[in-house]
């Protein structure tokens, strides 16, 4: 408003966010713009997406998830909520020579989410390479400090808000500004890769599910996931279903309503412990060409979770923008006896469930391993079939 002619650009990670940067935006605009000495007022364009100024100036929102869009704009940039941007490193590369003709600035916030992402590198900057940035870090201690209080005038409850998260990591990435860490976690640095290669509304290729088992009511969850696969290209839905405190009857209702409404060609599912009556009811509905049992067996869990990464290494598995998914996905870690050197794959407990929505993923991915036939069922002679078959000859399956 002080600046003639100066454009900026929102950028936010989906449509809804943006719509609430605009109302935001809108709304100091309307009060600042009343004031009898207001140097500017609303000028006549005053879409859902922009605001004028009759100085000449504009401010646009767009979502994030269409990175050359970016590139139709000049002047400042501003990017909201960086770390959950679908393809945050090209909406950030390609919003760098926005602002070089109208000498713009390029601002970055974000809550932080992995200490892999682009958004976290360049605040942190261990080896120097984002000089000439300023760095600023508030967190919910830091604001409640400075009067931060609810739109009602109460004050913030800290430890309401602790309860409400998983654990002390998740409470400490959303409201302390420290990052969840990736060096433990199996998947965690290969997952800003994944989100990139997400594709709105692809319908190519044939669909798959996977199920993982749960009925407690207070512990892990039942989920339901979906993948897509045309070719080596996979690529994971928001999850389908996650809940606790299912009825049996209820939950196989729901996966077979799910499988024929949904078109799947094939699904996994849990058949370990209480899992095993469920996998034989849906398996006598559906029928055992279109449904794999899983006994989720060390070997089973290991091929899986390695099957993942080794597409997602290689660009071939998307990820949606599903944060109680990613969190599941990034909450997986290699454990290595101490004794032994057995190796598994696990998670730790907490409210979100025991990383229930990333396990039915990786379900959904061995269903898609095989067209047709058992596949993934272990053999009477206690084998496993090969259920990489159809991938060639990649490695790792």
């Amino acid at each position: 408003m002080d600046n003639p002619g100066h454009d900026v650009l929102l950028v936010a990670h989906n449509q809804p966010s943006s719509n609430n940067l605009m109302r935001y935006v809108k709304g100091l605009s309307r009060w600042m713009c009343r004031a009898p000495d207001a140097p500017v007022k609303i000028g006549d364009i005053d879409r859902a997406s922009a605001v004028a100024y009759t100085n000449h100036s504009q401010i646009t929102a767009i979502p994030g998830g269409n990175p050359d869009a970016i590139l139709s704009y000049g002047g400042s940039v501003f990017m909201d909520e960086m770390a959950f941007h679908r393809d945050q490193e090209r909406n950030f590369y390609n919003a760098e020579p926005v602002t070089v003709q109208h000498e713009g600035v390029l601002r970055v916030t974000t809550t932080p989410f992995s200490d892999s992402d682009l958004a976290w590198g360049i605040y942190d900057d261990p080896d120097g390479e984002w000089e000439g940035w300023g760095r600023h870090h508030t967190t919910i201690v830091d604001a409640i400090d400075d009067g931060l209080v609810t739109r009602k005038g109460n004050p913030i409850d800290l430890e309401y808000l602790r309860r409400g998260m998983p654990d002390e990591d998740e409470f400490n990435a959303a409201y302390m500004g420290v990052p969840l860490s990736s060096r433990d976690s199996y998947l965690g640095d290969l997952i800003p890769l994944a989100r990139s290669k997400y594709v709105d509304g692809w319908e190519g290729g044939s669909l798959y599910g996977g199920f993982d088992v749960a009925a407690s009511g207070k512990g892990d969850m039942a989920a339901l996931a979906e993948v897509r696969r045309l070719d080596d290209r996979h690529q994971g839905e928001p999850t389908v279903w996650a809940k606790r405190g299912n009825d049996f009857q209820v939950m196989q209702d729901k996966v077979v309503d799910e499988f024929n409404g949904r078109g799947w060609v094939r699904m996994a599912l849990d058949a370990n412990g209480i899992g095993n009556e469920t996998a034989q009811r849906i398996t006598k509905r559906l029928g055992t060409a279109r449904v794999d049992s899983c006994m989720m067996r060390p070997q089973d869990k290991a091929d899986m979770m390695t099957t993942m990464r080794d597409l997602m290494e290689h660009g071939n598995l998307a990820l949606p923008d599903d944060r109680d998914l990613l969190l599941d996905l990034k909450s997986i870690k290699r454990v290595v006896s101490e004794t032994g050197g057995n190796i598994r794959y696990d998670a730790e407990r907490n409210e979100r469930g025991h990383a229930d929505r990333a396990w039915a993923l990786a379900l959904a991915v061995r269903a898609a391993g095989s067209d047709s036939g058992p596949g993934l069922s272990p053999l009477a002679d206690g084998s496993r079939m090969d259920w990489g078959a159809g991938f060639g000859d990649r490695s790792g399956f």
